[in-house]
């Protein structure tokens, strides 16, 4: 009778394991779903102008070109600084500006400023000092992620 009962806990416990990284994945999924949904119902709810948002983002992006990663003093070097980069396209002031959509593959995911390892954790990082992804000429956008969590599908 003993002997039974330790098989059966012993296939519980390596079923538990196999079903994990499933486990983690979802709730990774299910974390990054409201993460968007949230930022989208923040440009809606707030009514915020998306066009001055845009508009910012393209004024950090020209600077950008036109100083081709040089020095900057005055206001140009205000807005490349730490705190205004992370201000830009920031609605929910969580870090996140925008998502990243690859319908091919069925994956959904945040944009956040930065490239850190919690960001990378989160979802899909911006690398500071390349052009916002809000499209345009000479825009050269650089988005960082990786599939090395069990939870990231990427």
């Amino acid at each position: 009778m003993r002997k039974r009962w330790g098989i059966w806990v012993l296939f519980v416990l390596g079923f538990l394991c196999c079903c994990l990284p499933l486990l983690a994945h979802l709730y990774s999924q299910k974390e990054q779903e409201q993460v968007i949904a949230t930022y989208q119902k923040t440009i809606q709810n707030k009514k915020l102008d998306v066009k001055e948002l845009r508009k910012q983002a393209e004024h950090y992006n020209s600077i950008l070109y036109q100083t081709n990663g040089a020095t900057l003093s005055g206001e140009d070097a205000l807005l490349f600084g730490d705190a205004s980069y992370a201000s830009l396209l920031d609605t929910t002031g969580t870090g996140v500006m925008g998502s990243l959509d690859i319908p091919k593959i069925g994956v959904e995911l945040p944009i956040y400023h930065g490239t850190s390892e919690e960001v990378l954790s989160k979802g899909i990082g911006h690398l500071q000092g390349s052009s916002l992804p809000v499209g345009g000429e000479s825009t050269h956008s650089i988005l960082t992620g990786h599939r090395g969590l069990p939870q990231s599908k990427l």
